[in-house]
């Protein structure tokens, strides 16, 4: 077997296996009998068998000549912001920490990049192995909501939460507390946006490229013998789709569970990014033809979003007393998600304010900084920043912030309806769109 060949089959495996949190703690750091959690160092199974990929990636010839073709300027400003991150190293108070945290950035970019240099064939493998795992986390989601507790797992890297247990991810509604789904995951809110990112890939993939699948579904029997099918590839084309239906449903019956509001807000600002585009790519196509043209690909979108539409009123009219409560001011008080945020941008204001305006602090040493600013404050009650903008700018100060501003500026310019090179970037661009309220919130 061929490298290039061996690369693509381990990076296939690397997305299906993303989701899993099989890792080994090289440090674990206690303070006051408390763990300071954001100072674990770890090595994770998917982070070997990225760093696999990349060296593969960097050693065969025909992989980096594929990368060349497609390097652009949001590839080059992305591997600059990268740079920028190195040098603060030197002057984070956990430099060990700093270090690791430049590794793991490192390898999250080396990802990005690998990932934007496969063609269409392979994207759609990517997104396909994506809304798999995707669906495999949502039904082990909605098994750990209806039994109220998880199991512990060395193998997936699960942890035991319990519904009573403090430090559980819960909904507090009234004198009960019910479990939140955590997948695989750390959190219900990071299994929430990585649902809600691949349910937008799989609504935008199925809009452009669904009506293909299910091209014999459609076809009367004259038009199969006429077009060369058999009954059995309508029989498989039925199968697929059923599948890839039932994913989507699976999934978004997960991202309910996991109560991710931020999650939810994703969802809906990236079925929004794709309306807007197949909405202007079908006026486009009818103001170019004064013949009436094949169906468009909006309209296979209001499908595919009707039907999904209803999946969800279904699903919310079920969990209607669960869900209708995570929008109410009382409750959202009553959690104390909103008084964490704040305290957690009081303490970036913190650190920017003591002389790191414009280097930052360090990459990964947030937690660090506050804890040397503030040693008598219980470490428990000491987060990052949970505004992704800021905590940039707490870490890599002005510069890494500007390098990281200007890749999303440069990215969105690329990617926006009507200057897409391809529909594909559209609808990673939605993707991505999914994740803005998990990156402000």
């Amino acid at each position: 077997m061929d490298m290039e060949r061996t690369w693509k089959y381990l990076l296939y495996a690397f997305v299906g296996l993303l989701p899993l949190q099989t890792v080994y703690l090289l440090r674990e750091v206690f303070i006051g009998g408390e763990k300071w959690q954001y100072g674990t160092i770890a090595i994770y199974g998917t982070d070997i068998l990225l760093l696999l990929l990349a060296i593969i990636f960097l050693v065969t010839p025909d992989l980096l000549s594929r990368f060349r073709v497609k390097l652009g300027m949001v590839e080059k400003i992305l591997m600059v912001f990268v740079l920028c991150a190195g040098p603060s190293i030197l002057w984070a108070p956990d430099q060990m920490l700093a270090g690791y945290f430049v590794v793991k950035l490192t390898l999250a970019v080396g990802a990005f990049l690998m990932v934007r240099s496969l063609d269409e064939k392979e994207s759609k493998i990517v997104v396909l192995l994506l809304v798999l795992g995707a669906a495999l986390e949502s039904a082990l989601g909605v098994w750990q909501f209806l039994a109220q507790s998880t199991f512990v797992s060395t193998l997936l890297g699960m942890s035991a939460h319990e519904a009573g247990q403090a430090g559980t991810s819960v909904l507090k509604l009234g004198d009960g507390r019910w479990l939140r789904a955590y997948g695989t995951l750390p959190h219900p809110n990071i299994l929430g946006g990585f649902l809600a990112a691949v349910l937008v890939l799989w609504i935008g993939y199925l809009a452009r490229f669904g009506r293909d699948g299910m091209r014999t579904v459609l076809m009367s029997r004259a038009e199969l013998r006429e077009s060369g099918a058999s009954l059995r590839d309508r029989f498989m084309d039925t199968v697929r789709m059923s599948g890839i239906t039932l994913a989507g449903a699976m999934i978004l019956l997960g991202l309910l569970l996991t109560f991710s509001r931020s999650a939810w807000l994703g969802a809906a600002l990236g079925i929004i990014v794709l309306a807007t585009y197949f909405f202007f790519q079908s006026k486009s196509a009818k103001s170019e033809s004064n013949i009436i043209p094949r169906p468009y690909d909006y309209v296979t979108f209001l499908k595919v979003v009707g039907a999904l539409g209803v999946v969800a009123i279904v699903f919310v009219g079920v969990l209607h007393e669960t869900v209708f409560p995570r929008f109410d001011t009382a409750v959202i008080e009553h959690e104390g998600s909103v008084s964490e945020r704040v305290q957690s941008l009081w303490d970036a204001e913190r650190i920017i304010g003591e002389g790191n305006i414009l280097l930052g602090t360090g990459v990964g040493n947030f937690t660090a900084e506050m804890m040397r600013l503030q040693p008598d404050r219980p470490v428990w009650s000491i987060q990052p920043a949970h505004n992704v903008f800021v905590l940039i700018f707490a870490e890599l100060g002005l510069v890494g912030f500007v390098w990281f501003v200007l890749f999303l500026v440069v990215g969105i310019k690329t990617w926006i309806p009507g200057q897409a090179r391809d529909d594909k970037n559209i609808v990673f661009f939605a993707a991505l769109a999914t994740l803005l309220p998990s990156l402000l919130l």
